[in-house]
């Protein structure tokens, strides 16, 4: 699919718009005093807005205290997001509450056909999830919401960098009388920070409102296609690695009411496209996939008034492959739920969930969840959680074959049950959240082999615990913001004699401190996974307005630091960016 015939389009428009206004969140803005707590419900809830992480939507989402992203490759080709020591295929990824995790291999969970113009917010939510959202939820959940086309506006951001890095962005929303519409398409491209690491990508998102007499209707599409050299992103016994994927997306919602109830029904719909070619003992070989997810669910609300508030529902899912490896498979899980919302007692928050999937190869799986919160006085709350959860096997992991690789057909699910209690601490210039959390893991998914060579090997592979603590501060002073970030993650397994690829590697410790003043920011992070060297890296950005124009300059590894995120595959080292954006409308 080629987006770039649209942008001399989008240029034109852009010309032809008159009149210049107060640049508005969707660009950039000051930031907000705890804003990035959410106290809807009892748990660690943050918000994170697009402009965090770099303006994309990948690194917005590392930079949420406690998570670890692993990304390969550059502007953005490839990232793997992973929550308390969890694997990367162990979080569940939604945009507006719909599934978007691939069922082929999770390393393509954040291929998202929206661009950073297209977020309000995204919610990332951690601990046991599957009681809300069925599998894959299993350390936690990232929930993306979309901004809503309710006003005019018309804005546009070019990006040029080192390594022949650029990108170009435009959005353009609509508001007529019960109608909203908004456009986004962006083109980037970059000639890699080393051979094999070049990139480019296409994107493109609608959202279209309609407000009717019986309630709002909303219909959202998207594609993304990208092409990028994919050298020692799944092992380093290969070579001259290619991998070009297109992800379409297509989403109907409505919102109405009947009989006191407030109705949600949802249909989505997304294909993935995956060509990967690459050598292996001076033979080529090329895999071909195409998923195919196709869902519905329908959710009911009851205001129970002073006995809480009351929703149901149901949800079902078909996925299907077809690939010149894994060859042509499917399957379908139907899932019923309930959760109940109440508060018993002033200062008292009790949350309860209970789901049940039913998968077409292993049954059903029942998910339950408690979570309570207690206000100890203005601005402390007490919360405790508890709840099961579990992931499915990917078709990759059942199927695929390899010289290098081999699937195993007779996995089960991975499952765990987790609690957690934390606290929450904030006054007019600052915010504290802090929590312990425990979770017990058994028919742990992992790709193994013994020894340093040989096949790696698909296995449920026993038990484990894992503990950790999370931290993050806000503190105002003045116009400064300064955030300091601790998490710590230690998982006990029995003693083995096994190499394993990505259960037992995660992010022990890791340290976020930053800093923003005047237009000004700095970001230090440290991070050290299991077994490996740690590494310090240092980010700084000056954003500066000048009416509807914005400009930046800002550096990604300040320090020019030595290091691999995912091992093999060296990360870039210092690189500059210069971006402009201007708010026409």
């Amino acid at each position: 699919m080629k987006i770039s015939r649209l942008f001399p389009f989008l240029t034109l428009l852009a010309a032809g718009a008159a009149g210049a206004a107060e640049i508005s969140l969707d660009i950039a803005a000051p930031p907000q005093r705890r804003a990035r707590l959410l106290p809807y419900r009892p748990g660690w809830a943050e918000a994170v807005s697009a402009d965090q992480g770099g303006g994309t939507i990948a690194g917005a989402l590392g930079s949420a205290a406690g998570t670890d992203l692993q990304r390969r490759g550059s502007a953005g080709a490839q990232g793997d997001l992973s929550l308390r020591g969890s694997s990367f295929q162990q979080i569940l990824i939604l945009i507006d509450g719909m599934r978007m995790n691939d069922p082929q291999t999770a390393h393509h969970n954040l291929d998202l056909p929206l661009t950073a113009y297209d977020v309000e917010r995204a919610d990332v939510l951690r601990g046991p999830y599957s009681s809300v959202y069925g599998p894959d939820a299993y350390a936690g959940a990232v929930n993306i919401r979309t901004r809503r086309p309710d006003k005019d506006r018309l804005s546009a951001r070019l990006t040029l960098g080192e390594f022949s890095t650029w990108s170009a962005l435009a959005s353009f929303d609509k508001k007529l009388k019960g109608f909203g519409q908004a456009v986004s398409v962006e083109k980037t491209s970059s000639g890699g920070y080393r051979p094999g690491t070049g990139h480019r990508s296409e994107n493109l998102f609608s959202r279209s409102s309609l407000d009717l007499p019986w309630g709002e209707l909303n219909l959202a599409l998207g594609c993304l296609d990208k092409d990028f050299g994919a050298s020692d992103f799944y092992g380093t016994v290969l070579s001259g690695e290619r991998e070009r994927t297109i992800t379409r997306f297509a989403a109907l919602s409505h919102k109405t009411s009947a009989g006191g109830l407030a109705l949600e029904p949802k249909a989505y719909f997304r294909r993935h496209d995956d060509r990967f070619s690459y050598s292996y003992n001076s033979a080529k070989y090329a895999n071909s996939h195409t998923t195919y997810v196709l869902g519905g669910e329908l959710r009911a609300k009851k205001d129970l008034e002073s006995y809480g508030a009351l929703s149901a529902g149901g949800e079902y899912s078909a996925e299907k492959i077809e690939s010149g490896n894994i060859g042509r498979h499917g399957a379908y899980r139907a899932a019923l739920f309930a959760q109940y919302s109440v508060s018993p007692a002033p200062g008292v928050e009790a949350d309860t969930s209970l789901r049940g999937d039913r998968h077409s190869a292993w049954g059903w799986q029942a998910s339950p969840g408690l979570r309570l919160g207690f206000a100890l006085a203005p601005g402390t709350k007490l919360w405790a959680a508890a709840g099961t959860s579990f992931r499915a096997p990917s078709f990759t992991e059942l199927y695929y074959s390899d010289p290098a690789n081999a699937g195993n057909a007779e996995l089960k699910p991975e499952k765990s049950a987790s609690w957690e209690t934390g606290l929450d601490w904030s006054g007019e210039d600052f915010g504290l959240r802090a929590a312990l959390f425990w979770r017990n893991e058994r028919d742990i998914l992992d790709w193994t082999r013994t020894g340093n060579s040989g096949q790696w090997t698909a296995n449920n592979i026993g038990k484990a615990r894992v503990w950790g603590f999370e931290e993050a501060l806000e503190v105002f002073v003045g116009d400064l913001r300064g955030t300091l970030q601790y998490s710590y993650v230690y998982k006990d397994t029995p003693a083995r004699n096994y190499a394993s690829k990505y259960a037992l590697r995660y992010a022990r410790h890791k340290a976020g401190l930053g800093l923003s003043w005047a237009g000004l920011r700095l970001d230090l992070s440290a991070v050290r996974r299991v077994n490996e060297k740690g590494y310090v890296l240092a980010d700084a950005e000056f954003r500066k307005k000048y009416g509807a124009l914005e400009a930046a300059v800002g550096v990604t590894n300040l320090l020019n630091a030595s290091y691999e995120e995912i091992p093999g595959a060296g990360a870039p080292g210092r690189w500059l960016k210069f971006s402009a954006g201007y708010r026409f409308i």
